[in-house]
């Protein structure tokens, strides 16, 4: 029997700007977005990602996906979120 790979989006937000790159199989990035779906930089401060505070190796630049200002999240209807978008090959030639 012959196994199928899977194909796995990975995204560390660890970066600064607006885009974020997959490390995972799937190569193709996503664009964070505000809730006017332009593009924005979403990232937390550096040193508040998940390693954020600990004695591990890059807690000090660890980054994540901050959507905290966003007024709408958990709402039914979400509205004027943040949200990240992924990009097709016409987006990043």
């Amino acid at each position: 029997m012959r196994r199928r790979k899977r194909r796995c989006s990975s995204y560390l937000f660890n970066e600064t700007g607006s885009h974020c790159l997959s490390s995972g199989s799937v190569t193709n990035g996503v664009t964070m977005r505000n809730g006017s779906d332009v593009a924005t930089d979403l990232h937390n401060a550096a040193g508040d990602g998940v390693r954020g505070g600990l004695a591990l190796p890059g807690a000090d630049t660890d980054r994540s996906f901050d959507n905290t200002a966003a007024p709408a999240m958990g709402n039914t209807v979400a509205v004027n979120c943040g949200y990240a978008a992924h990009d097709t090959d016409a987006d990043h030639g």
